[in-house]
């Protein structure tokens, strides 16, 4: 059985996971610059999910580099 560490790897170098995470990360940028000042609840949520995004990914390369979930 691999470890969880390689397997971090291959998800963190995979092509479609990095166009896909790319391709979300800007979509949600975009929208969350984009809205108006009274629009600030729709902002909150937007920043929410970018920090979410960020997240899964920080998660990954934390598992890649230690082996462990912190």
């Amino acid at each position: 059985m691999r470890n969880l560490s390689s397997q971090a790897a291959q998800v963190l170098e995979n092509e479609a996971w990095l166009e896909s995470f790319k391709q979300l990360y800007e979509s949600l940028h975009a929208q969350w610059a984009s809205t108006a000042h009274e629009e600030w609840r729709k902002r909150e949520m937007l920043y929410e999910r970018i920090q979410a995004l960020q997240d899964v990914r920080m998660k990954l390369e934390t598992l890649m580099a230690t082996g462990a979930l912190s």
